[in-house]
């Protein structure tokens, strides 16, 4: 399942402008939800989208630069749309939320910010606020973390994505699929294969894991420690990693509530969320079409929810 477009010198331009005119001849609506501007240059947010049923699946991907197997997915946009709309679902896309990281294949954007998956922080019983509780713990109440009372500071790509995901129908919103790669080098190294982030349904969603099984191995009862005390260098690569990290369990999942876009959309009662991730040297063509096997899994869900 090679992709049309050539990876290694795809800029995000020539990425948006390729899906801007997939999306036009799918007949779905693309639009921008915001647009960065740098002195480096202006770098528009990009959202496809066909609303003609009740029940939504939101998927995303391309949160982490270097992760660019989720934004590759979307080469695929016309077969993933015609698969939601065959089961009356509809769907929306954010195909790459940091352009600029994509551009440099860089884990945070332009100017090495943290951030691009911070999107909610638990108020605990004593009054501090944690983006952070593992598999759970106990908390008073959650906020976005774009909430003024938190003081944070967000990365513009982040800002402009929290603003957009307040806009969206939550009521109607029955699965999303955030679309990640497990790039860091020292995990690569001795593993090989896809895991997933996994918060509730483990049960339901474990029959998507063993098609994706099929594709890679599934890293069962294996230690994570990507993404965890995560160390760049001033040009955005990653240095260090934290040798500390949770275990997945029979099906390759991870339980953890970390205050991502996932987390996010099981706080407002999405059914069924994921976290998908490919280790970094799995062939490009093998990450996407793992990522496709969740995206339609999900939409199956989302069918029956």
């Amino acid at each position: 399942m090679a992709t049309s477009l050539d990876y290694q010198g795809l800029s995000y331009q020539q990425l948006l402008w390729s899906l801007i005119a997939k999306a036009c001849s799918a007949g779905l609506k693309a639009e921008f939800y915001g647009v960065l501007r740098y002195p480096e240059g202006e770098f528009p947010l990009l959202k496809l989208s066909s609303m003609e049923h009740e029940r939504l699946v939101v998927v995303s991907a391309n949160i982490h630069g270097d992760e660019v197997a989720g934004a590759l997915t979307f080469e695929h946009l016309g077969d993933i749309f015609s698969y939601a709309d065959a089961r009356k679902v509809s769907l929306i896309a954010y195909p790459c939320t940091n352009p600029t990281g994509f551009d440099r294949r860089i884990r945070y954007n332009i100017r090495n910010e943290m951030g691009n998956n911070d999107f909610l922080r638990y108020i605990l019983p004593d009054g501090s606020a944690v983006d952070d509780i593992g598999e759970g713990r106990d908390f008073v109440e959650w906020k976005w973390s774009s909430d003024a009372s938190l003081g944070q500071k967000l990365p513009l790509e982040t800002q402009l994505l929290h603003e957009e995901l307040k806009r969206l129908p939550f009521g109607c919103i029955k699965g999303a699929a955030d679309l990640h790669q497990d790039c860091f080098l020292d995990f690569c190294a001795t593993h090989y294969g896809s895991y997933a982030y996994v918060l509730d349904k483990k049960e339901e969603l474990a029959p998507i894991a063993r098609q994706a099984e099929g594709i890679v191995p599934l890293l069962r009862n294996t230690q994570i420690t990507s993404g965890y005390g995560t160390v760049v260098d001033e040009n955005g690569q990653v240095i260090a990693n934290s040798s500390i990290g949770p275990w997945t369990d029979g099906h390759g999942f991870v339980k953890r509530h970390d205050g991502s876009l996932q987390d996010l959309f099981h706080r407002l009662g999405v059914p069924y969320t994921v976290t998908v991730e490919t280790t970094g040297n799995v062939p490009l063509e093998k990450s996407v079409a793992v990522n496709l096997a969740w995206v339609r899994g999900i939409i199956d869900l989302a069918a029956r929810a």
